[in-house]
């Protein structure tokens, strides 16, 4: 046990309907002792096969990062080519052009919306264009997570210090501004591991000040999008954007607004969303979103509002990692529930609906937390609005440019593809997008050559990171055992190894931070224990896997179909 009280809670396990799991159809016995001598000689030398592969890996991921590293920079100019073929675009030059506006941002979400501010704020003499086909206040799937980097940015802005005091002097006017904090900080939070071994933070929160945020997306995106209002952009509501011509000649682009209307500028940037509709019509984005979540807020009786002792917890199921199941209590105390099916991993879309339902049936923790008991069923459960499951584009796309244009965001994959986090990636590269933008127009050169600084500049920010995340979610894909280990040597170093992870996990390190002698000595170890424990002493879980029986199902109808 730590200061901070690190919890490891072992709850009696029943049998439910519509959530099994082979390792609960007995109990457990964990005095269990191995007869033939050549049975542990074998179980010793998988031991040493799987420490002479951890550092073949580990070898192998540094070389090849390194190599990916040093191709992505020479793969693109390290400073703005002009090649004569422009003129300048300075204000006093462009006198008589209204119609023409130089930049027209398609989205006016986190990454839109944070790109616009920055630009506006820093040049004043540019006509911006912030477009979004919604009206603001606007629902938003998400997981409503805010890391670290979105917070210092949202600070930065000063919209944080107006969410905190639930205060502001934008012109928004609607019921949820009541003087009171609009948003909750995670001060305990933490994660459950498919074994059910519990890593959850103590009270007093980070001790190194890593901040995470619940805050709603409907209330934040609106102030987002007015403040780059304040600072200068033009935003237009309800306009949405169906079609877009390039002139090469004239280096102009026309995008046809719904209703019959143009809108021309001389720089389009798309940040239109993880489906990136626009980035796909053009051919620039050829795959469609890899990843989901789902997202809905529980309404929690007053008496049952202490039973959720953290801020936000994260749970794995072996069946649907690398995704995962979490939930964020909220400042009006709604507590949301969301589930993340992210690439590599067997599960699908389709598994939402029954997994979650396992969960509300059979998962203690997250029934106690949504104060569930036997008189309450989840039959009974008050939901502020309809299940939503909504796309995610992850991994980063290939190529984030091309002449006169640049896409930023979920558009662009700026997702992580472990952790299926977004806005923070978005944000960052609406930030970093505003800094290239002024030396296009100093210089009068928007091509290809000259936007590919951009997107460059965000794959050394955060895109190498995503190379990592990738190789991490396989690795627990194949070896789910990881993340029980991960979640034990949490429990024996305390607050310090969850800020560290926190860090991680949240974009402010790399994940090759894991590889560090300080952790991956001990979670190399804690992996060979966790290995003779669940597959040779036969440990049950403290848990039931609620993905389990669904894939199964999915197993016998790939089955009948290839019979067929």
């Amino acid at each position: 046990r730590t200061p901070w009280q690190v919890r490891c809670s072992q709850p009696t396990l029943q049998h439910h309907s519509g959530c099994s799991s082979n390792w609960l159809s007995e109990t457990p016995t964990h005095n269990t002792t191995v007869k033939q001598s050549d049975g542990m000689l074998g179980f010793i030398l998988v031991l040493l096969g799987l420490v002479v592969g951890l550092v073949v890996l580990i070898g192998a991921m540094l070389v090849v990062s390194k190599l990916r590293r040093s191709m992505n920079v020479r793969s693109y100019p390290s400073k703005v080519k002009t090649n004569g073929k422009f003129t300048k675009l300075l204000s006093e030059e462009r006198k008589g052009e209204d119609e023409i506006c130089d930049v027209l941002v398609i989205g006016a979400g986190p990454s839109g919306a944070t790109f616009s501010y920055y630009l506006a704020k820093s040049n004043p003499e540019l006509k911006i264009n912030l477009v979004d086909r919604c009206c603001f206040p606007r629902k938003k799937y998400c997981g409503d997570a805010w890391c670290a980097p979105a917070l210092d940015i949202l600070e930065d802005m000063g919209i944080l210090e107006m969410l905190e005091k639930g205060e502001t002097d934008l012109p928004i006017e609607q019921e949820y501004i009541k003087g009171r904090p609009l948003c909750r900080a995670v001060q305990r939070g933490g994660f459950i591991s498919p074994a059910g071994h519990e890593c959850i933070g103590g009270p007093y929160g980070s001790s190194v000040n890593i901040r995470t945020y619940a805050i709603k997306r409907y209330i934040v995106d609106e102030f987002i999008a007015r403040k780059a209002a304040s600072a200068g952009a033009n935003l237009l509501e309800e306009c949405e954007i169906e079609t877009m011509k390039f002139d090469q000649e004239n280096g102009i682009w026309t995008a046809g607004v719904k209703g019959g209307t143009e809108i021309k500028a001389r720089l389009a940037v798309i940040a239109d969303g993880s489906n990136s509709f626009m980035a796909r019509k053009l051919g620039l984005v050829s795959t469609p979103p890899d990843s989901v979540c789902s997202h809905q807020y529980v309404q929690i009786a007053e008496e049952d509002r202490q039973n959720f002792d953290a801020d936000g917890v994260m749970f794995f199921s072996k069946s649907i990692l690398p995704g995962y199941s979490a939930i964020f209590k909220h400042y009006d105390n709604d507590i949301y529930l969301g589930t993340y099916i992210l690439p590599g991993g067997q599960s699908t879309a389709t598994w939402i609906k029954p997994f979650e339902e396992g969960l509300l049936s059979s998962y203690q923790y997250i029934r106690h937390a949504l104060g569930i008991t036997q008189e309450k069923t989840q039959d009974d459960l008050i939901y502020r609005e309809t299940k939503k499951v909504a796309p995610i584009r992850t991994g980063g796309e290939a190529k984030s440019y091309d002449d006169h244009l640049l896409i930023i965001g979920d558009a662009a994959g700026q997702v992580d593809p472990l952790t299926g986090e977004g806005i923070h990636t978005a944000m960052i590269g609406g930030k970093i997008a505003a800094k290239v933008v002024p030396e296009m127009f100093k210089n009068g050169d928007f091509s290809a050559d000259s936007t590919a600084v951009y997107h460059r500049l965000w794959m050394e920010e955060f895109g190498e990171d995503f190379w990592w995340s990738s190789a991490m979610a396989t690795a627990l894909v194949w070896c789910p055992i990881a993340v029980d280990a991960m979640a034990v040597v949490g429990q024996r170093k305390g607050q310090a190894f969850l800020d560290e992870f926190g860090e991680m996990m949240t974009g402010v390190r790399s994940k090759a931070g894991f590889l560090a002698p300080h952790l991956a000595a001990p979670l190399a170890l804690e992996l060979f224990v966790q290995c003779f424990q669940q597959y040779i002493l036969k440990a049950h879980p403290f848990y039931p896997d609620c993905g389990e029986e669904i894939a199964q199902k999915e197993k016998k109808k790939q089955k009948n179909k290839k019979s067929q």
